[in-house]
């Protein structure tokens, strides 16, 4: 796979026969995604909430883990 791309990927989702859809899927290098990280992760790190609560570090670096996708190694 290279990176700059577009792929048509296999997901995990499957249709109403039982069947792996596809979908397409962007290809970027490994910097770029961790980049995206890393943005996500300061947005939900720094949110404050209703209440006047934040979410841990932890947390936060926890759930911007979702901004990682397909890389061509």
């Amino acid at each position: 796979m290279r990176n700059w791309t577009t792929v048509l990927a296999q997901t995990d989702v499957r249709d109403h026969n039982g069947e792996l859809l596809y979908a397409d899927a962007i290809v970027r290098p490994n910097w770029y995604w961790n980049l995206r990280r890393l943005k996500l992760f300061l947005g939900i790190v720094w949110r404050k909430w209703d209440e006047g609560y934040r979410l841990s570090i932890a947390t936060a670096w926890s759930v911007s883990e979702v901004a990682k996708g397909l890389t061509g190694e």
